[in-house]
């Protein structure tokens, strides 16, 4: 085997999710039902390479004492090797941003892959990331961009027009120094739709544990914290990766008693964030089976939820090819009468900077031309798409 993973998926999400399942969760505990004899390794281990899982099936396969082909086990083995290079990669990468922005008394909070791989996961070959995720303090945004790019982290590329972040927008992208550059998605804010801009989220920091990372200390929230960040995001993201998933199941099974549900159900009243949860933990119960008590699930269930909540959701997976539904869904679901004005402005009326890249060229009257140019693009922009993808691949 020359190393590279080539597999060919042939069979769609739903049949590779449930052909996944079983052996996911088979890497955390040892009271599973799977039976090694009955598995298709060959096309378990495919489905598990193609979604970057094969460090936690070589996790299932040696925690029970599994006896899979050779050529399998070199492919999982493979992955493996390459997971782990790039988590070690990515978390010295978040070993040297904490440490610069400590000197500036900026405390950092790790998000997502490099959270769980800090405290959930027991090595660095088995959850994959490709960037990695931190929060800061709103009040701490201009002296944690000043300590990154004094330390030679550079602006990568904008995930939404600059004149947006950090009112209008929850993260902005770095890039760390040197060849094999990691990205970095530094936060403002938890959550990306504009619905839950304005919401308290000092709860992630009062319950945070301070962890260890390359000699850096970072913080890391309370499991309930992370239940609720973790379920929202895989709901915001239409739940298209299993792994999210996942993560909610092993976290809660490694907790065990000590996970407290009802605190999970507080949070999610306190940050109107209820339908979304309930969506992920429905998802992870179809796979898995029950991991709620049923009083919770009930009292989950029991909220009354909105018309804005179900219209944010239904609409945030889609932002990306969605654009002008993205910003009528903001406008309808945002907080604040000043905050919806402010937003409608900033949409019709950007900043000189921001027409100064839509239209490079300056003479009299540019800004006019910036202008006209835009509202054209956007009125041509599906016809362009449709023009896009009828002509013939080369």
């Amino acid at each position: 085997m020359n190393g590279a993973y080539t597999h060919s998926k042939t069979w769609g999400p739903e049949v590779s999710d449930r052909l996944l399942a079983p052996i996911l969760r088979a890497a955390h505990t040892r009271a599973v039902t799977l039976k090694a004899e009955e598995v298709n390794w060959p096309q378990l281990v495919g489905a598990a390479c193609d979604a970057w899982l094969g460090g936690i099936v070589l996790e299932a396969i040696e925690r029970h004492g599994w006896s899979v082909e050779l050529p399998q086990m070199q492919q999982l083995r493979w992955q493996a090797s390459q997971i782990q290079r790039v988590n070690g990669r990515i978390l010295r990468t978040l070993s040297t941003a904490a440490f610069e922005l400590r000197k500036g008394d900026v405390e950092v909070l790790a998000l997502k892959g490099a959270a769980l791989n800090l405290t959930l996961y027991e090595t660095l070959d088995r959850r994959s990331m490709s960037d990695l995720d931190f929060l800061v303090r709103e009040c701490d945004l201009d002296r944690a961009t000043m300590l990154l790019e004094q330390a030679g982290f550079r602006r990568g590329a904008e995930f939404v027009r600059h004149d947006f972040f950090p009112q209008y927008h929850y993260a902005v992208e770095y890039v760390s120094p040197g060849s094999d550059a990691v990205r970095i998605d530094l936060h403002v804010r938890p959550f990306r739709p504009l619905r839950y801009a304005t919401i308290d989220s000092e709860s992630f920091w009062s319950g945070a544990c301070v962890v260890d990372v390359g000699g850096a200390s970072v913080r890391v929230a309370a499991d309930e914290e992370q239940f609720v960040h973790l379920a929202a995001h895989s709901a915001f993201h239409g739940h298209n990766r299993i792994v999210w998933l996942y993560d909610l199941c092993r976290l809660v099974d490694t907790a065990g008693r000590d996970f407290d549900w009802d605190r999970v159900v507080t949070i999610c009243r306190q940050l109107k964030l209820v339908l979304p949860v309930r969506q992920a933990l429905q998802k992870v119960e179809n796979l898995w089976g029950p991991i709620a008590p049923d009083d919770i699930r009930n009292s989950l269930a029991s909220v009354r939820v909105g018309w804005r909540d179900r219209l944010c959701l239904a609409q945030t997976p889609h932002d990306a090819t969605r654009p002008i539904r993205h910003i009528v869904v903001n406008l309808f679901c945002m907080r604040g009468v000043i905050n919806r004005f402010g937003y409608v402005l900033r949409v019709l009326l950007p900043d000189r900077g921001h027409m100064g890249e839509v239209y490079s060229r300056r003479h009299r009257g540019w800004l006019v031309a910036a202008h006209a140019r835009r509202v054209l693009y956007t009125l041509l922009r599906p016809a362009i798409r449709s023009i896009r993808l009828l002509r013939p691949s080369a």
